[in-house]
Formats: structure tokens, C-alpha cells, sequence
């Protein structure tokens, strides 16, 4: 494996976790997803973890300088890294490690908006009547959020090394193998 660390970008319901999670297995390398890296930012700046998902969903919060809250997110980034080999997934990992270290880019996306329902409702334990706006508000905050703190836009596939359209290369829903396999071959 010539690069030693992996970055997910992608469209909510595109089952980019999943195919992290099992890259991650493959590899026998860390994996931090969304979750992980917010309750580690958390503890950096020793707040509750609540104020980062309002964070999340509102873009701002009184408790905390938004500035405090991105630094917070990049040394977590950077000190994870530091640490050796990992999958990380998605707060402007990308693009805090633009200039730090060699890594592979990935964006995973999905254009078929039944399959990232049926994920949604799966995996994230949506209602199938609120799952399609859901989806929609989540890729809303997260381009708002890309776009605001890095002057990227977000889903621009010049950025990334590698674009996977997971509907594509999937037996199911919830089957990612096909996914891995072709991201481990551009680690070749």
C-alpha cells in the first residue's frame, strides 16, 4: 500500500461508510468516521458533544468561536494522523491534509435516490416518509460547511482521485465489496 492514509467525501446514502468501515477490516487500519472525529474534537476542546451536532445542523453556535471549532477538527485530523495508517471520513479532512501528507482521495457518490433511502433507512434508522428530506437537508449542511470553511466546492471531482458511483458497483444496497476491491486496487 504506497498510500498510507484514505479520505472519504460523499453524497449521504451513498453507503461511503460502509465501504470505509470494510476497507478499514481489509486493511487492518483505523477507521474514524464523522462521529468518531466530532466526539474526539469534542473532548480536544472539552466541550459537550451536543454543541458540535448543533454545530452541525445550525453552522454556528453561541457556546463556541466557529474558528475554535475548526482548529479543534484539524489538530484532531492531524494528531490521529500522526498516529500511522487510517480511513478518515469526511469534516474537511481532504483538505486539512492537503499540504501534510500523501493520501488516496476518494469521493463516493449515488445517484439513485431509492438506493440512499433504502441506506437511510437502514442504516441510519430513518422513516422512509422523512428519509428523501433528510438526506437532502444533510448534503445541504455538508456543502455549506465545505464550502464556507474551505473555498471548495464540495462534490467538484477535479478535487479527488478517485469517484465511485456506489449504485454502480454494489449487489445490494448494502453491498460494498465490489467498492473496496476497486479502492484497494488504486492503492496499488
Amino acid at each position: 500500500m504506497e498510500r498510507q492514509y484514505i479520505v472519504f467525501t460523499s453524497e449521504y446514502g451513498s453507503g461511503a461508510r460502509l465501504i470505509a468501515r470494510k476497507l478499514a477490516e481489509t486493511l487492518n487500519i483505523p477507521f474514524y468516521g464523522e462521529e468518531d472525529l466530532l466526539i474526539e474534537t469534542a473532548k480536544y476542546l472539552e466541550i459537550d458533544t451536543q454543541v458540535l451536532h448543533n454545530f452541525d445542523q445550525y453552522g454556528e453556535v453561541a457556546e463556541i468561536d466557529t474558528e475554535k471549532i475548526i482548529d479543534g477538527y484539524k489538530a484532531v485530523i492531524l494528531n490521529i494522523v500522526r498516529k500511522g495508517p487510517c480511513i478518515l471520513m469526511e469534516r474537511g479532512a481532504d483538505y486539512i491534509l492537503r499540504d501534510v501528507c500523501s493520501f488516496l482521495n476518494v469521493y463516493v457518490y449515488a445517484p439513485n435516490i431509492t438506493k440512499k433511502i433504502e441506506r437511510a433507512v437502514k442504516i441510519a434508522g430513518q422513516s422512509e416518509e422523512n428519509a428523501k428530506a433528510f438526506i437532502q437537508q444533510q448534503e445541504q449542511s455538508r456543502a455549506a460547511f465545505y464550502q464556507q470553511y474551505t473555498d471548495i466546492t464540495r462534490a467538484e471531482l477535479s478535487e479527488y482521485d478517485l469517484c465511485i458511483n456506489s449504485d454502480t458497483f454494489t449487489g445490494s444496497a448494502l453491498d460494498m465489496s465490489i467498492c473496496v476491491d476497486i479502492i484497494k486496487s488504486a492503492l496499488q
